[in-house]
């Protein structure tokens, strides 16, 4: 068995796990093998497409949108998980800033009765919502 076959066959049970970035997988790699070798086969899996940071980072945007989770959590995530920053600005130039206000205004009607406005403010807040986004909500709901 080659190197690079062996290399591809390791990278493989990671990329069965879950999806990894290219810096990601790289570094993993790297841990065990050899920095030509392994950038030979980060490039076949590019090739190949089985490792894509703009589909991942669509794929992580989406994700926590569903969860609730706003343009500044999601931007932090995409660089927690190593994506490039140049896939990161491109994928965050499409971001649904309709969205994210959708999903803010569901947040804050939910927990209006329960939590003093600022709390739930903050709340949007630490989940990463825009400030233009927190600003529209409290232009149509805050100031009651």
């Amino acid at each position: 068995m080659s190197e690079n076959t062996r290399i591809l066959s390791f990278a493989f049970r990671f990329l069965s796990r879950r999806d990894f970035s290219k810096r990601e997988l790289e570094e993993k790699l790297k841990e065990k093998y050899g920095k030509r070798e392994v950038e030979e086969v980060i490039r076949y899996l590019e090739k190949k497409g089985l490792i894509d940071d703009k589909r991942l980072a669509k794929k992580i945007m989406d994700k926590y949108m569903e969860k609730g989770k706003g343009y500044y959590y999601i931007t932090r995530e995409l660089k927690r998980r190593k994506i490039d920053e140049k896939v990161i600005d491109e994928v965050m130039d499409n971001f649904d800033f309709e969205r994210e206000f959708r999903n803010g205004e569901r947040y804050f009607l939910q927990n209006r009765g329960k939590k003093d406005i600022s709390s739930i403010f903050l709340a949007l807040k630490s989940r990463g919502y825009s400030e233009k986004t927190i600003e529209r909500i409290g232009e149509k709901y805050g100031k009651q």
